[in-house]
Parts: C-alpha cells; structure tokens; sequence
C-alpha cells in the first residue's frame, strides 16, 4: 500500500486528470471523499458551479493523493472488502495502471468537435460540460424521466428552475491546456454523470434536535440517510444515550434542478366499517366481546398528486366510486364493577432501582406543552418489571405513545402504570401480587430508549412516583 501511495505521488497532472477526480465525485460510492469534492466543486475556477471542477487546483490533488486507498475504500460501509483488496493489489502491480486500475477508465476526448461543445445553464449558471447540445438534452430529458417512472398518468413534468442549453464560448482542449498552463482542459461530461451530479447537487450541514420519541433509525429515515451515515456525521455520539433536546449534525442534499410534476393516479381504498353496541351484565365495564364481526368496503379514487423531486408536496381527489359498501359490526359491552384487590398502601419500584434514565426523564419535565407525567426509570432491555403492590390489572395492551402498558388498579383510588414494555405477563382482569412480574422492558410507543415509565396515580392525578416508593 506505501508503494502504491508513492505512484499516486508521482503521477502527472495529466495523468490526475479533472476527468478521473469527477468521475470519483459523482460515483456515489466513496462517502465523505464525495462530499469532500463537491465542495471543492464551489471553489471558484474558469467556470462557475460544475465547471469549475475542471479547475480543482493542485491543493485537491495534492489532498488525493495523501490519501490511503485503503482508508478510500473503508468509507464505503457496503463495499465488497475482497473485491476491493484486490483492486487494491491490482494497483501496486508493476504492469496496471494504478489510476485506471482503481477510478476506472479515462473519457476518450479525441473526437469532440469544439464547435459542438454544449453547457447546461441553471438559472444562469454554467453546471455542466457536454459534447453536444443532443447529449444535453439527453441529460435534462434523463432526469424528468427518472422522476416521471411509475404506473401513473403523468400530466406535466417541468423544471422548477430556468434551463437553458447554450453553445460554450469557453472550451479548453487538451491542446490549449498543454500550451498554457494557466488553463485546465474542460471536462465533458457523460449522460449519466450528469444526471447523477445534478440530482446529487450540493450537501448542506443542518442540524436536528431529538425530539420525544426519537431514535437513531427514525431520525436517519426522516432525513433520508442510512443509520450508518449518521452515526458518521456525529462521531462519538452515543447512540444509546439518545435524550430529548441532543442536537445531531446532518447533511441536506440541495440539487441543482427540482423537478414538479403532477401525476393522476387509480387507487383502491377502504372504508370503515362502524360497530354498534349493546350492554350486558355478564361482563365486566371495560370489558366487550364481538356478537357479529363487521367488514370493509372498498372505493376506487383518481387522485392528482403534486411532487417535487417525487416528493407528494399536495394531492386533491378528482373522483371515487364505491366498489362495495362495509358491514356493521355488532358488539356487547360489560356493565358489572370488576372486584379489585386491595393493595398494601405501599409501592416498590418497579425494576428494582430509582435511578432515573436521563433528566428528561424526571417527573413534570417539560414535554413541550405538556409535563412529564411519570418517571423514566433506568433499565436494560428484557429486565424483569415487577407490580409495585398487589392489585387487578385494569389494562394490558398498546396503547399510543405509551406503547405496550400495564394498568394496575389497587383500590382505594390507587393506580399504577408501566409503559414501553416489550411483551406483557398479565391481562385484563387478572389479580396480581407485590413484587409479581408483569412485563418485560423494552421501547414500545415513543421511547428514546430501553427504560420503565412508571407513573402512580392517587384519585385520578399524577403524583411523583419517587415520593411512594
């Protein structure tokens, strides 16, 4: 590998040419490198935005080639290491080309035709080099067809920006390039790289604060980026201590040209059915039991969807015919007063320690318009949950943002809850003692973590649950 990053080292400009330096920037494949020169890209050069990175300068080149090829690769987590290795391997041999080996093939431009030579312009701005004006449009005609794929009628797709294809005026051939040093050969670029860098565009840093409910996964596909990715961008971060209010580092894609199209879509929908119900003494209240189960109908819609880079920014139903109307359901509902067992008066905690999992988690913390009402307490995954005195259970089951929670009744205006709980040991009705297992802990609902909410409540409001146990 130091014999290889000597060769780099040696290697002319011409032979580290602008055409193998934007090949390696608009792959996809080599991570923060990517990102590294793109940003390069901004510099001013000869020519603004895309062209400009004809004119890198020897600092980028310089930067590249101080780079292990080994440390490259590793910044692609999906790459194929064998594969790799053996690029790699490749390229220290005597008898391969270590640039081509590694970046690929070089873009023959010996036959291109001066006169032809065409830029893409994105609101007056010079983004990309092509050999003729045909290929150029085939570059703007790819990207609409990449956002216009799919089983819907399309009824117009147009760009959000101003597109121009002009005639460059400032063309530099290997020739002119050679003969004047202060000038960098233009690098024409292919169909599909083009596509590729004006849909990739630029990266901007934004930030994100962790909200309730938030983990690492949701926020990585609410940005559109891989849990991996962000865990690149926020080195040392530690992923299990994720608390409300943290503040991550992302990065925005910004492409050069944002597509609108509107598109009329056939959708079948269900509907609802309703249930109907009837009391009966033979169960308990909260209690029901289904006499006759209902069933879905169906309705077929056209809908006009609106999208930006095939996101729906808005939609409007044109029309819907029902295709088979739902049946009702009917239901008993229990109107006797469930016996509830009658606790000691004295509650333990329910995983066995008081420490609470961040300060988030302390009761009447500030949940946005809201308080926190109950305690987050500290827990691994799959710890044993106790019931802090004996009692019926009132509730086992998903319920919301609680997720998976237990309710225990202990009379005497009494109550306790546990929520986020991976799986539940008891059900509806059952009596249970002090010191029982009743659940298992996990992050069911909206948990930032593996922990116990824990919530008393005495008469119908929340006390604090650290004053009773």
């Amino acid at each position: 590998m130091k014999e290889m990053k000597r060769k780099l080292r040696e290697l002319s400009l011409k032979d580290l040419s602008d055409e193998v330096l934007h090949r390696l920037a608009v792959s996809g494949g080599v991570g923060l490198l990517t990102v590294a020169l793109l940003s390069f890209s901004l510099v001013g050069g000869m020519n603004t935005g895309y062209g400009s990175i004809q004119d890198l300068g020897k600092s980028a080149r310089v930067a590249l080639a101080d780079l292990d090829i080994a440390s490259i690769f590793s910044m692609n987590p999906d790459g194929d290491a064998e594969k790799q290795l053996k690029v790699a391997s490749a390229a220290e041999s005597e008898e391969t080309d270590p640039v081509q080996s590694v970046f690929g093939e070089f873009y023959d431009s010996s036959n291109v035709d001066p006169n032809a030579v065409s830029i893409i312009t994105i609101n007056g701005q010079r983004i990309v080099y092509m050999r003729t004006a045909e290929e150029a449009q085939q570059v703007l005609e790819g990207i609409i067809k990449r956002y216009t794929e799919g089983n819907s009628q399309i009824t117009s797709a147009n760009f959000a920006e101003t597109v121009e294809i002009i005639t460059a005026d400032d063309y530099v051939t290997a020739e002119m390039a050679a003969e004047n040093k202060k000038v960098t050969e233009t690098y024409l670029c292919q169909v599909e790289e083009a596509i590729n860098y004006i849909m990739n565009g630029t990266s901007q840093p934004k930030t994100y604060t962790v909200q309730s409910g938030d983990t690492m996964w949701d926020i990585a596909k609410k940005n559109g980026i891989s849990p991996y990715q962000l865990a690149e961008m926020n080195p040392g971060f530690n992923a299990d201590r994720l608390s409300i209010g943290d503040v991550l580092y992302l990065y925005e894609v910004q492409p050069f040209l944002n597509v609108t199209t509107v598109e009329v879509a056939t959708e079948t929908e269900t509907i609802p059915f309703t249930t109907q119900y009837t009391e009966t003494s033979e169960l308990y209240k909260g209690q029901s039991r289904v006499t006759s189960y209902g069933s879905y109908g169906s309705k077929e819609k056209q809908v006009q969807y609106v999208k930006q880079n095939g996101v729906i920014v808005s939609s409007s139903v044109l029309s819907e015919t029902v295709l088979s109307e739902p049946v009702t359901q009917y239901a008993e509902v229990g109107t006797t007063t469930m016996p509830i067992k009658t606790g000691s008066g004295s509650l333990i905690s329910p995983v066995g320690s008081t420490t609470l999992s961040s300060a988030a988690g302390a009761y009447g913390a500030s949940r946005g318009s809201r308080r926190h009402a109950g305690v987050d307490l500290k827990a691994n995954s799959g710890d044993p949950i106790y019931a802090s005195d004996a009692g019926t259970v009132v509730f086992a089951g998903y319920s919301n943002s609680y997720g998976n929670i237990v309710k225990i009744s202990h009379g005497n205006g009494v109550e306790t809850r546990y929520a986020h709980c991976a799986s539940l040991l008891v059900s509806y009705g059952d009596n249970v003692e002090k010191g029982q297992q009743i659940a298992t802990v996990g992050k069911t609902g909206n948990a930032t973590g593996y922990l116990c909410h824990f919530e008393v409540l005495v008469n119908g409001s929340t006390v604090n649950p650290l004053n009773y146990i």
